[in-house]
């Protein structure tokens, strides 16, 4: 029961430790490596484009090539 206790404590102090900045907003981490998403077609016939999932970039492709 001690083990649960201090547990819970333990974790209650983590994230009161955390959350000390939680109004102020968080700056952008600029280098993080792309997560891209599914290529989409777009109106432009034979290409494609898809967006990372952090940032919003785009990259197109062009089919064929």
């Amino acid at each position: 029961m001690k083990k649960v206790i201090f547990a819970v404590l333990a974790a209650a102090l983590l994230l009161l430790g955390c959350a000390c900045d939680a109004g102020e907003p968080q700056p952008y981490a600029a280098e993080h490596g792309h997560v891209y998403g599914f290529w989409y077609d777009t109106e432009t016939e034979g290409e494609q484009i898809r967006y990372c999932r952090i940032c919003g970039e785009s990259q197109t492709q062009t089919l064929g090539e």
